[in-house]
């Protein structure tokens, strides 16, 4: 069985840049609202959906970010990436972490998590977890490279 490598978007697929740095890069910018309403300027590169594609040979994808749903129907398309599985979270039950969720959608399955916000709750409870995992943490002002991916191919 394939590892699951779960993508977050803000920090990793939308890295911290400005319009002008994003277009430069051959970045797309969208704009979305997110969960609470708010609208958000979103910068994604087409390549990164290549990249993420290429991985679904040795690792079966899904998302794990606070964009939820909103990131497979509205990312993904810009992505170039099919439909994919999306983690969800009840931070009101396990506040300030994303490790709950994943740990109930993983169900003891090796995973990557591709986030540029992992705490040291997240830390520690993915130590007390028994679970086979890599945790990869972009540069939020670069977000993922393909060094990122290599690492997650020896996982998977």
């Amino acid at each position: 069985m394939k590892p699951w490598l779960l993508i977050d978007v803000d920090g990793v697929l939308n890295p911290v840049m400005s319009g002008a740095a994003a277009k430069r890069g051959g970045f797309v910018t969208r704009h979305a609202y997110g969960p609470a309403g708010w609208r958000y300027k979103v910068h994604l590169s087409p390549e990164h959906g290549r990249w993420l594609v290429a991985m679904a040979d040795v690792c079966d994808l899904a998302w794990a970010t606070t964009w939820e749903h909103t990131a497979d129907r509205e990312f993904g398309p810009v992505l170039r990436m099919p439909p994919l599985p999306v983690v969800t979270f009840d931070f009101a039950r396990a506040p300030g972490s994303k490790v709950p969720g994943i740990l109930r959608f993983t169900a003891a399955r090796p995973f990557i998590w591709i986030d540029d916000d992992v705490t040291d709750l997240d830390r520690d409870l993915l130590a007390d977890s028994g679970t086979h995992h890599l945790v990869l943490e972009p540069d939020p002002h670069v977000g993922l490279t393909r060094a990122h991916l290599d690492q997650a191919r020896q996982l998977g």
